[in-house]
């Protein structure tokens, strides 16, 4: 579990990214995870990025976040500027 986050936001990105989480509302999330500022989907993005950024196949990311197609994982995924430079560096 990354230092970063609390257990019960980290036990939510595990649930939200397996699929197995119920809706609930964006208060009620919040409330949950102990944060603010964040909805159900919060979780989902940070956890795809995250793992985007230490090299995860977009594949990989799109069977762990149940997507059928291709573009809805791309548009979860952020794009940090310090892996473009570091992909940049490599050539």
């Amino acid at each position: 579990m990354p230092e970063s986050i609390s257990k019960k936001a980290y036990d939510m990105l595990i649930d939200a990214l397996s699929n197995s989480m119920d809706y609930c509302s964006e208060d009620e999330f919040t409330e949950w995870a102990d944060i603010a500022n964040a909805s159900s989907h919060s979780g989902r993005r940070s956890g795809l990025t995250a793992l985007a950024d230490k090299g995860v196949s977009v594949r990989v990311l799109m069977a762990i976040a149940g997507h059928s197609q291709l573009a809805t994982t791309q548009r979860y995924i952020d794009l940090r500027p310090s892996v473009v430079k570091a992909a940049v560096e490599l050539v």
